[in-house]
């Protein structure tokens, strides 16, 4: 992702940066698609991967409010095993 998060690219210029086979590469991509993370065009040949900023922001959201909840249960944690007796 973060490949991508610099330019779209196809499937071969982003197995050639990464340390696993193509094969690989396809699968993890067919994922993301699968997510909503990525969106496919076709290029003459080839297939060009681009991020999805939209769905990105939503995941980012997400996260950002499991983050506040677990800071919360964190918080009461701390004061329920200050406070036993």
């Amino acid at each position: 992702m973060a490949r991508l998060a610099q330019a779209p690219a196809s499937i071969t210029a982003l197995a050639e940066s990464l340390p696993f086979t193509r094969q690989a590469t396809t699968k993890h991509l067919r994922s993301l698609l699968d997510a909503g993370l990525v969106l496919v065009r076709k290029k003459g040949r080839e297939q060009v991967f681009e991020l999805t900023p939209d769905a990105l922001s939503d995941a980012e959201a997400w996260i950002a409010g499991l983050e506040k909840e677990w800071a919360r249960r964190l918080v009461a944690l701390k004061a329920a095993v200050e406070n036993a007796p």
